[in-house]
């Protein structure tokens, strides 16, 4: 290995196209990555505030589900309409 290349963990992703390593500590998957591969063809950059609004939602996703179940285990499933 070249030593200016960096050491970057990462997982294994499976989409209907097929596997593909996607950075560990990303937020994103596979047809994320995709899609990011393929907007160089355009040239076109998506916006900063846009990546980091995704980003925002997608790190706060997990606790909206966690409180969702607990309401759901407070207040029983027919409550939700579920």
């Amino acid at each position: 290995m070249d030593t200016k290349e960096k050491m970057v963990k990462t997982r294994l992703e499976h989409d209907s196209i097929g596997t593909k390593e996607v950075p560990a500590e990303a937020y994103y998957g596979v047809q994320t990555l995709r899609a990011a591969e393929n907007f160089y063809i355009t040239g076109m950059n998506m916006h900063p505030e846009l990546i980091n609004s995704v980003a925002q939602i997608k790190r706060r996703q997990p606790s909206r589900i966690l409180r969702w179940d607990g309401w759901i285990k407070k207040n029983g499933r027919h409550r939700a309409g579920l």
